[in-house]
């Protein structure tokens, strides 16, 4: 990944953000992720993790971002979306 902050500590645009997505199931998940980040050529999904006893799944998203508001609002509509329960 490249580095996005500068000298002072603040990020350089565009660069790579990640987000780490929590979900309950795997296809909606995706295809949540499909229908918001879309095209696909600006996006990387990578199934991460599954909870112990097996309820919860979660990926890590790289997205390439243009500025703050695009990456906020991203966030925002991942946050708001019924498939997906946590973004971190």
């Amino acid at each position: 990944m490249e580095n996005r902050l500068d000298a002072k500590g603040k990020i350089q645009y565009p660069c790579v953000w990640l987000y780490k997505i929590i979900g309950i199931e795997r296809e909606k998940v995706e295809k949540a992720l499909h229908d918001i980040l879309a095209p696909k050529e600006n996006i990387k999904i990578n199934f991460s993790n599954i909870s112990k006893k097996g309820n919860y799944l979660a990926f890590n998203v790289e997205v390439k971002v243009k500025n703050e508001q695009q990456r906020n609002s991203i966030y925002i509509k991942l946050k708001e979306h019924q498939d997906i329960k946590m973004v971190l």
